[in-house]
């Protein structure tokens, strides 16, 4: 189990009377405890939102199942709670 793991992670923008756009789908992940990663991907891809989620997730310190209005399904911290 790495330090950060993301299951099954969704992003979608939903803009009044505007389609949403799924930003993110169905992200899975993990990092170990001293790996170095980068987000490679073109423009619109979804590297800033994933990012922005796990910034939040991190920020606030969830319990190891999170759910924020869509963002996400699950991005937990092994090991926290």
């Amino acid at each position: 189990m790495g330090m950060l793991e993301l299951q099954n992670v969704d992003k979608v923008y939903r803009g009044r009377g505007k389609p949403p756009v799924h930003a993110v789908r169905a992200l899975d992940m993990e990092v170990g405890k001293g790996e170095i990663v980068a987000l490679l991907g073109s423009s619109g891809c979804g590297k800033t939102s994933t990012l922005r989620m796990i910034a939040g997730s991190r920020m606030s310190r969830p319990a190891p199942s999170r759910s924020a209005s869509g963002a996400s399904r699950s991005c937990r911290r092994p090991g926290a709670g």
